[in-house]
């Protein structure tokens, strides 16, 4: 009978890996879009649920606040949600 080698306990649940996972490929994906009005926002963290059905998308956008632009992210962030869902889900 062959011995298990007992298991490193894991640093990070299931959720918070796939929440990186998601945050990184949401960066990338608004990266690759090329829309002006987020050329200066950073996808800070990704809160998936128990279940992987909803994620909350947390963000920051470096001098928006300051310029009066918060706004105007905020919209394109909306307007490229859709786009965005989508390739998360593939």
């Amino acid at each position: 009978m062959a011995r298990r080698r007992p298991s490193a306990p894991r640093q990070f649940s299931r959720t918070d890996r796939i929440g990186e996972l998601v945050r990184e490929i949401v960066a990338s994906e608004l990266e690759r879009i090329g829309d002006e009005r987020l050329e200066m926002v950073t996808i800070t963290a990704v809160n998936v649920d128990g279940a992987l059905e909803t994620a909350d998308v947390f963000y920051s956008a470096l001098g928006a606040e300051e310029e009066g632009r918060s706004d105007e992210v905020a919209e394109a962030l909306e307007e490229r949600r859709w786009k965005v869902q989508q390739v998360v889900n593939r």
